[in-house]
């Protein structure tokens, strides 16, 4: 028969130990894990190379803080990026996940640059949002079937929003043959 002292010992306290290793290993690596996702997933999500210079991951206090975040632009542009961002940062109600209203108490987006440009008939930013997966529109619900077997999604609430120190350029560059008049 199995006894408690067993269980303890060959199943509970290793499961403990290994809970306790991945917790140690993400205090130490998580961030550096989270900014290598970012920069892979970013860059083959868009087409083009995207960087990150740090991110800060503070479960307990539900924040999150990234610094640097360049998306560069597509082959044949005459700006190196299209976007830089120097900070963004997102507060959240950790509690909040848990209730139908998932609460952000801040969103921060300072120093942000943004550069448009235009080659040809297409510019920069339709490149690279040309590459995105494209979303399969759901057929819309008869009037008999709406609210039947539909499951309700949560709440959004974002108490504060500040976009600080943005600049926006944009060049359109005449397409050849064709004569503008302002």
């Amino acid at each position: 028969m199995i006894t408690k002292k067993i269980i303890m010992k060959f199943v509970v306290i290793p499961i403990v130990i290994l809970l306790l290793v991945l917790v140690i290993a993400f205090l130490i690596a998580g961030n550096a894990l989270i900014k290598k996702g970012i920069e892979t997933a970013g860059s083959a999500t868009l087409g083009v190379p995207v960087t990150v210079k740090s991110v800060n991951l503070s479960l307990l206090r539900g924040r999150v803080a990234i610094k640097g975040l360049v998306i560069k632009n597509p082959p044949g542009y005459a700006n190196d990026t299209l976007l830089d961002l120097g900070e963004g940062v997102v507060n959240l109600n950790i509690g909040s996940l848990m209730s139908n209203t998932i609460k952000i108490e801040l969103i921060k987006l300072d120093g942000t640059k943004m550069t448009m440009e235009q080659k040809g008939l297409t510019n920069n930013l339709k490149e690279i949002l040309d590459k995105l997966p494209k979303s399969e529109e759901q057929p819309k619900p008869k009037a008999e079937e709406k609210g039947k077997g539909k499951e309700k999604g949560k709440n959004l609430n974002i108490a504060r929003l500040e976009i600080t120190n943005t600049n926006v350029k944009v060049k359109l560059l005449p397409i050849p043959g064709k004569s503008y008049a302002l």
